[in-house]
């Protein structure tokens, strides 16, 4: 039962679902499992999805803790002969640990290093003299003076001040307002820092990038400081926390000495403060705030290491059918094993590939075992030598006549589980080179139900899981693995007793009584007979059943996610439809046409209503994807193949907050960093890639020496535009006077009256009529437009080139930026009426010129390979552009300002940057 102190603390937290809350707390506290509660109690919880659940019961288990804690520390207090009232109300109302801890830490008892001896000696009483401002005036040599004596163990007074110097420096280092002070600077201005870095140790290349490492403590990477921690337990380097000491000092100092202290006592005091700082407070604060570190790098460590264990179990199955298992045991000499459609081995080979008569010996030998079974898909581990298995498992394919899908199957922890007593105990005729090719093959049918058989941690699907708190890391991972066995569903009469302890309700000793009940008394007929299992109470059947799927079932809803305690609503429905339940399933019509109103009688929510049509819906579909076949490239089996701008395809096979890892085929992974991941900036990169997704990488850079592949997601750039043709150059006219041309000096035939008159005639080059006229500028990803320029609310004016004016479409020139009058049309649009070079009417299409890709005539083919412009993010980035008019000094000072008061910049807009 929950106390309702923490009750109503936890619900305070979660205002916008108060009633809600309050009813999944009571629920977890009966014991409820949170994909039922997910599921099948949302009308109690407000909608509560399974993320919010558990971050409720994350929360209820670490304020439990604190509880603890708190009831531990007030014992304590209480204990002593006159506890202080107002201690004891500032420990009951403290928010957190870090600050019970602190209240404490005064309390505890003393140590038998220097302050403690100290302490033995009556010398506590002096130290709180000199605190005292009603005795602090007088000179420390005259308050020490009564604590000097043979019969007191002190011989003189400097002894005697320095045993009560020790008891300050214990008791500044245990002041919580001090504390609490030097691990806000820290968090605020501190500075992580590595130093004394071992090149001599063996894991230094490692680590590297780390030798100079400098970096704000507010601003580290959770999965960086994870990196650092690592390699100083490797003992490369160190780290440690700078502060500005000195100022802080200067800051904290003043408000320890006492009013009207005398010289003596404030440098007594000073002193102490300071081998406070060195000995106690910096390297205590420090590993308080390293430690906090530490919990947020593990919170989100874990967090992407249950969604990417969350994806990987939940791939795309095969499905039951024959699938080949090929595990590379040793160079040259692999194991091949068959099973059948419900994972039953039923053939197998021993393949020597090392010579080529031997290799077309084993390509004979597992074309006839394909042709014999009736094999349908080959299992390849992705460990090493996978491009040689997948070279033969092809070509094995091509020449069996058969239709054969390839997959590469991660075979993270397929040595530990072939290993296993498990496993030895299903295959116990078997090598263990032998299972782990059954293992591959039963992956590659269905990774769920064999990924199951490992312990979550093996799986090594996260970063740095060795490294960070491993009870918290396995219970993520266990209710990780029941959401997503609960979410596929089980069907009892098939599943072994790993996959049945992953249902929500049942554990392992039921899973196993389970079983041994199926092979004593037959397959279950209902799911009611499930009742009869030793230890399968109403409670566990009640939590259970809606996630069992029973496809031999005398009732058609057995093999739905409809829970039992619905079946009547389900009859109702079918009552009212005129059908029978079972014309019911998947027939979205019928359920579309059902009368909400009358299904509404008898107390059941719309919530309710709602979640019984969709299993009805979806019964018999199983909700993972499709399964896809991936082709790696024949031409590339090695990291010596690879080459810059090679487009290839890939496994996802870990997501990091810095990227993702790809499966090439090859014997190393690529990474595609977080910035090469889409053409925008991406925060996480689970928002692009899952593991086990299929996906094609362009390959960007290849480091062999440190075996590095650099692998990107993006498009490949578009190649260069071709350079505009240059006009013919202009005939000049023949110098010699023509017999009828006119004299020097005279007038000219068609000259303008009061004009100067037109230039000898030349032979004109006519250009043709434009095909397409590109504005670059005009692009949404990268344009930054001003609503109004720095010169009066209407017009706009050309940033620096010809033209300038105002009006409601301002100057032609090509300046960076544009006013345009409130109700103008935007550049985008077509306008009206002729070309014209001034400002005041109708003119071209106008290009800003940092974004000018071109605006001469182009055609259409030319235009379609431009070039994308280059973002221009900022104002002060488009002042700075050359040939903008912005170029630095060409612009004055006020009207730069004034103009980047007006300019509107919306990220959204803006193109992608690297961070």
């Amino acid at each position: 039962m929950v106390e309702p102190a923490l009750l109503d603390r936890i619900v305070s937290e979660f205002p916008e679902n108060a009633s809600g809350v309050r009813a999944c707390i009571e629920l977890l506290a009966e014991g409820a499992a949170i994909p039922f509660l997910a599921r099948y109690r949302r009308e109690r919880t407000g909608g509560l999805d399974e993320a919010q659940i558990r971050r409720i019961e994350l929360r209820l288990r670490a304020l439990g803790e604190l509880e603890r804690r708190r009831a531990s520390i007030l014992r304590t207090l209480r204990g002593e002969s006159s506890p202080d009232p107002a201690l004891l109300e500032a420990v009951e109302k403290a928010p957190d640990r870090t600050t019970l801890e602190d209240l404490f830490a005064p309390h505890r008892p003393p140590g038998k290093g220097r302050g403690g001896a100290a302490k033995s000696k009556g010398l506590d009483d002096l130290a709180r003299r000199l605190r005292d401002p009603a005795t602090a005036g007088a000179p420390p040599e005259e308050i020490a003076g009564p604590f000097v004596g043979p019969e007191k163990g002190i011989g003189s007074v400097e002894e005697a001040l320095e045993g009560a110097a020790h008891l300050l420096v214990d008791a500044f280092a245990d002041d919580p307002g001090i504390r609490r002070r030097v691990r806000q600077e820290m968090r605020e201005r501190g500075v992580l820092v590595a130093v004394g870095f071992d090149e001599k140790r063996e894991e230094a290349p490692k680590y590297r990038d780390y030798a100079q490492y400098r970096e704000p403590l507010r601003v580290v990477a959770p999965h960086r400081f994870l990196a650092l921690r690592r390699a100083e337990r490797d003992h490369v380097l160190a780290l440690a926390i700078e502060i500005d000491a000195p100022k802080l000092l200067a800051e904290i100092e003043p408000a320890l000495v006492p009013a009207g202290a005398s010289e003596g006592v404030r440098a007594l005091h000073a002193r102490a403060l300071r081998r406070s700082f060195e000995e106690h407070l910096v390297p205590r604060c420090a590993a308080d705030v390293r430690l906090e570190l530490k919990e947020s790098a593990d919170e989100e460590a874990i967090e992407v290491f249950a969604r990417n264990l969350r994806h990987l179990l939940l791939s795309p199955p095969f499905g039951p059918r024959p699938v080949a298992g090929v595990e590379a045991a040793t160079k040259g000499a692999w194991r091949l094993a068959v099973v059948d459609a419900f994972g039953k081995c039923v053939a197998d080979a021993a393949l020597r590939v090392g010579e080529p008569a031997q290799r077309a010996e084993a390509l004979a030998t597992a074309r006839s075992l394909f042709e014999a079974h009736g094999v349908e898909g080959i299992a390849v581990g992705s460990g090493a030598g996978r491009a040689d298995v997948l070279a033969f498992a092809r070509e094995a394919a091509r020449g069996s006549g058969r239709r054969v899908a390839l997959a590469v199957v991660n075979d993270v922890g397929v040595a530990v589980q072939a290993a296993s007593p498990t496993a030895r105990e299903e295959l116990p005729n078997l090598d263990q080179n032998l299972r782990a090719a059954v293992i591959l093959a039963r992956r590659m049918q269905d990774p769920l139900a064999e990924l199951v058989k490992l312990e979550p941690r093996a799986i090594g699907v996260g970063e740095y899981q060795q490294d960070v708190n491993r009870l918290r890391l396995d219970h993520a991972l266990e209710a990780t693995l029941q959401s997503c066995v609960s979410f596929v569903g089980v069907d009892p009469n098939r599943a072994g007793a790993a996959l049945l302890a992953g249902v929500a309700g049942i554990t392992a000793p039921l899973a196993d009584a389970i079983v041994k009940h199926r092979g004593e008394a037959g397959p279950f007929r209902k799911k009611a007979d499930l009742l009869a299992v030793p230890g399968f109470d109403a409670r566990a059947f009640e939590q259970a059943a809606g996630f069992l799927r029973l496809h031999d079932s005398e009732s058609p809803l057995d093999a739905t996610g409809v829970h039992p305690e619905h079946v009547p609503l389900v009859e109702r429905m079918a009552s009212l439809a005129g059908k029978p339940v079972a014309d019911l399933l998947q027939n979205r019509g019928a359920l579309d046409a059902l009368p909400s109103e009358e299904l509404l009688a008898g107390g059941v929510s719309p919530m309710t209503v709602r979640d019984v049509v969709h299993e009805l819906g979806l019964a018999g579909r199983d909700p993972r994807a499709r399964f896809r076949a991936i082709a790696f490239r024949d031409d590339v089996h090695s990291i010596e193949d690879l080459k810059e701008g090679m487009t290839l395809e890939g496994i996802v096979t870990n997501v990091t907050n810095f990227g993702a890892f790809v499966d090439l085929g090859l014997a190393q992974d690529g990474l595609v960093h977080v910035s090469e991941m889409a053409g925008r900036f991406v925060r996480d990169p689970q928002e692009v890639v899952r593991v086990g997704e299929v996906t094609r990488v362009r390959v960007l850079g290849v480091d062999r020496a440190r075996g590095r592949i650099a692998l990107s997601l993006k498009p490949p750039p578009p190649p260069p535009a071709p350079s505009a043709p240059k006009p013919p150059e202009r005939v000049e006219a023949p110098s010699a006077t023509r017999e009828g041309a006119p004299r020097e000096g005279a007038p000219r035939e068609g000259a303008r009256a009061g004009g100067t008159g037109r230039r000898d005639a030349r032979p004109r080059v006519e250009r043709p009529a434009p095909a397409v006229v590109r504005a670059a500028s005009h692009r949404r990803d990268g344009l930054v437009r001003g609503e109004r320029s720095g010169r009066g609310d209407r017009g706009g004016r050309g940033g620096g080139g010809g033209g300038g004016g105002r009006g409601p479409r301002g100057g032609g020139g090509p300046g960076p930026w544009r006013g345009r009058a409130r109700g103008a049309p935007e550049p985008d649009e077509p306008r009206e009426g002729p070309a014209s070079r001034s400002g005041s009417g109708p003119s071209r299409p106008f290009v800003n010129n940092p974004f000018r890709a071109f605006f001469e005539t182009t055609s259409p083919e030319e235009a379609a390979a431009a070039p994308a412009p280059e973002a221009i993010h900022s104002a002060e980035e488009a002042l700075a552009a050359p040939g903008t008019g912005g170029g630095g000094a060409a612009r004055p000072t006020g009207e730069k300002e004034a103009l980047l008061g007006t300019l509107e910049v919306d990220p959204s807009e803006a193109g992608p940057r690297s961070d």
